[in-house]
């Protein structure tokens, strides 16, 4: 299935604007280039230091560091270590990228991405370093353990890539204290419990967040996050997320819930102007039932429902969806052209079974159009996309594609066909 990406320029832009604006320089500093000297070493062999795969420098505290024509201490020219250059920031510095507004000598950013740490993660001694770090990469390693309620002290943080390690426990208290933090990614790892509800703090500037492909379960309430843009919660057991709450983020981009246990009617509220910016929904794999709710949003760009139990036909407000190059999966689903009298939205919900087409309706309406009118069926045919949940026998099937009614008498354009349209829909909604 074809996943979206956040286009990396715009998504850094952002950053700055909202970089710009934190008062960094205004934070007392209680930290010592003595006291990180020490917790970097004490991070170093409690992480297997000498089995990382680039070590270059660590250790070596009387070597001459140079950066930017500043002489910082040793630890700031060790492999994957950056430290502040300027205690102010210009109108014309970027405090992400010129690591300034923080005591020079400080370290400012720890990226140990990918280098073969193992250890617990609660080794690292964050208060040494809540003054002034920014960033915070090490992921892919090996790293175990709690987050760790330290994690809260920090007061600078602004990313923290901490995803595909082996972190578990819960979540700790207070973690929306950390107000500075913007991009915060724990995506494969072994965490579980309820995600806190105070995991946005009242001055919040949290854009980007992941958990996904973790152990988190219950409610999720996100209402507190009102800056949030991107939240990627694929891959738990989540049961309730959607609630009239969601209309206070105004903000939110995407939203990636696929692989949960996700019951109920899709609330309207999704697909309304309560979110006019969103333009990437995956709730695929849940059990999601009702009809499809009306779609007032005209940003939709990635929309997929695919494997859950929605019912009925395809309401016309959706050709605002229909449009080349946006991705819509419904497949894998009870919507029906035709079918009258549906089972309802409780009992499809509750069944074990996977339920043929005939079974979850009591009648139909031969009169009724075969697909919506601003759909039709192409002269492509190309195979039904088959999975392990379907209410009828697919594989081997080749089925027209679907595209834009009227497509037939346009002249299309080269490179753009008029069969382009990625719309994913069972065979049995017109068969």
């Amino acid at each position: 299935m074809m996943l979206s990406c956040i286009k990396l320029p715009a998504f850094w832009l952002l950053l700055n604007a909202c970089l710009h604006a934190s008062p960094w320089a205004a934070f007392a500093s209680n930290c010592t280039s003595e006291d990180q000297q020490q917790a970097l070493v004490d991070m170093y062999n409690a992480w297997g230091g000498p089995k990382w795969r680039n070590t270059e420098g660590w250790l070596d505290t009387t070597m001459e560091c140079m950066d930017s024509g500043l002489v910082l201490p040793a630890y700031c020219c060790w492999h994957g270590i950056r430290c502040c250059l300027s205690s102010t920031c210009s109108e014309r510095d970027r405090p992400d990228i010129d690591r300034c507004g923080c005591e020079p000598g400080l370290v400012w950013d720890i990226d140990l991405d990918s280098n073969n740490l193992e250890g617990n993660f609660s080794s690292l001694d964050h208060s040494a370093f809540a003054c002034a770090l920014f960033g915070l990469r090490i992921s892919s390693n090996k790293l175990s353990g709690p987050i760790g309620q330290d994690f809260t002290l920090h007061r600078a943080l602004g990313y923290a890539e901490l995803q595909s390690n082996n972190l578990q426990g819960t979540l700790p208290k207070g973690i929306g204290e950390v107000f500075s933090l913007w991009l915060f990614d724990l995506s494969a790892n072994l965490l579980g419990g309820t995600v806190p509800s105070d995991m946005c703090g009242p001055d919040t500037k949290l854009f980007f967040l992941s958990i996904e492909d973790n152990n988190f379960s219950g409610d999720l309430d996100l209402a507190a996050c009102t800056k949030i843009g991107y939240f990627r919660g694929k891959g738990n057991n989540f049961s309730t997320v959607f609630t009239e709450a969601i209309a206070s983020l105004p903000m939110l981009r995407g939203v990636y819930l696929d692989e949960n246990t996700l019951a109920g009617i899709i609330p309207e509220q999704l697909f309304l102007g309560f979110l006019p910016q969103l333009e990437e929904l995956g709730l695929y794999q849940n059990k999601l039932s009702g009809p499809l709710p009306v779609m007032k949003l005209y940003s939709m760009k990635y929309v997929s429902l695919a494997d859950n139990r929605i019912y009925g036909p395809i309401p016309q407000s959706w050709s605002r969806a229909a449009q080349p190059g946006i991705f819509v999966a419904l497949e894998t689903n009870y919507l029906s052209c035709c079918g009258t009298n549906p089972l309802s939205a409780e009992e499809l919900i509750l069944t074990k079974d996977v339920l043929r087409i005939d079974k979850v309706y009591q009648g139909v309406n031969y009169s009724a159009p075969l697909l919506p009118p601003f759909l039709e069926l192409s002269d492509e045919l190309e195979p039904v996309r088959v999975y392990p949940r379907q209410s009828f026998r697919a594989s081997g099937f080749r089925c027209p594609k679907l595209r834009l009614a009227g497509q037939n008498e346009i002249e299309p354009a080269p490179g753009n066909p008029a069969d382009s349209l990625q719309w994913f829909l069972d065979p049995s909604y017109y068969m």
